[in-house]
């Protein structure tokens, strides 16, 4: 089992989402840790699958990024918005 999921719910997010996943991506002290990125869209318009795709090449084997609904598989769940910029 995983040890947290970050859910990132996005509508017409395809322009934010890589430097949200970097910010993610460039955690420190998270070897120990099992994670998940799951961003999960909102009916967008915009060319965010691709996005996703290309992104999926470039993260780490140990941080799966996902593109689903209902495949929360840890037991905690962080929500947060493509629309900020994490610190």
């Amino acid at each position: 089992m995983l040890d947290f999921t970050v859910a990132i719910p996005t509508y017409n997010g395809a322009s934010k989402l890589p430097l949200v996943l970097e910010k993610l991506r460039s955690q420190i002290n998270t070897e120990n840790i099992s994670w998940e990125v799951i961003v999960v869209d909102n009916n967008s318009n915009d060319n965010i699958r691709e996005v996703l795709e290309n992104l999926q090449a470039n993260l780490p084997e140990n941080i799966p990024l996902n593109f689903c609904e209902d495949c929360f598989l840890s037991r905690w769940v962080v929500l947060i918005s493509s629309l900020f910029t994490l610190l």
